[in-house]
């Protein structure tokens, strides 16, 4: 499999962006360019792994296999190694990974210099972490294994966030909040895509938890989401987190019994 990972345009990388997420594709495009190509690359990357942890025909093994493949693939500096790694993991599967997954090199290619091995060890470390769910078929028993979850999927990639933030901005931020503001954004699209994970036999309920026990925990992560934004208190890193974050509330307030459980929640001490 040969792809031109040269020159990788942020129009294409965007327009694929879209395909997966107004609500990332929004914020993302207005940025300036550097910081855009490293939001869309980090983006894409997460995105690619996550198309592999979800796909509905590769086996267990399979996506244990290609999953600590592309981590360790991705545990370098180096922009070519890693593309000639990932291009020898990805080609036996091309005909059944999605194109995001496939076109992950182009996605390597697209990150800054500056700040690629942080993005690239940020997404090594969550794929890795992934295949404990893959091997244990998503099974989060109690909240303990919520909070584990949240943070190999979200909250570490909010670390990521937090870092790159420092990178463009120079602005240091809380990383528990950070963690938080991942966590946020992941319970949202939770609790959105509800129906068809369980159409695909995955659930990311905790045994006993209900549609109301989500929206507790994320009204918990909500405060630091808010907490994260608010002390970047201007630029465009503050102006798009806002956005996402803008985003997010209001896809809450859709979801069934989100103003009575925000109410009670106020009451309590």
């Amino acid at each position: 499999m040969k792809l031109n990972i040269t020159n990788m345009s942020i129009e294409i990388a965007l327009d694929e962006l879209k395909q997966w997420s107004n609500t990332f594709y929004e914020p993302i495009k207005s940025l300036p360019d550097k910081l855009r190509r490293t939001t869309t690359s980090f983006y894409l990357i997460l995105r690619a792994i996550d198309e592999i942890e979800d796909h509905e025909t590769l086996s267990v093994d399979e996506k244990l296999i290609i999953m600590g493949d592309v981590s360790r693939a991705l545990q370098s500096n180096n922009k070519q190694t890693i593309n000639r790694k990932l291009i020898d993991i990805l080609s036996p599967y091309k005909g059944v990974l999605n194109s995001t997954t496939v076109n992950l090199p182009k996605w390597i290619e697209l990150a800054p210099d500056e700040i690629a091995p942080r993005i690239f060890d940020g997404c090594s470390i969550m794929a890795m972490r992934m295949t404990h769910w893959i091997q244990n078929n998503w099974d989060i028993k109690n909240e303990d294994d919520l909070n584990e979850y949240f943070f190999a999927v979200a909250g570490s990639p909010g670390l990521v966030l937090a870092d790159i933030t420092l990178w463009y901005e120079g602005k240091n931020t809380n990383r528990i909040d950070a963690v938080g503001f991942g966590n946020y954004m992941q319970a949202i699209n939770i609790l959105r895509g509800r129906k068809e994970d369980l159409k695909r036999n995955v659930d990311f309920f905790p045994n006993g938890w209900t549609e109301s026990d989500i929206i507790k925990y994320a009204l918990i992560q909500k405060k630091f989401a808010e907490n994260f934004t608010n002390s970047l208190e201007s630029g465009v890193i503050f102006d798009s987190c806002t956005l996402l974050l803008n985003i997010a509330n209001y896809g809450l307030t859709k979801i069934t019994e989100y103003g009575r459980i925000e109410r009670d929640s106020l009451r309590k001490p």
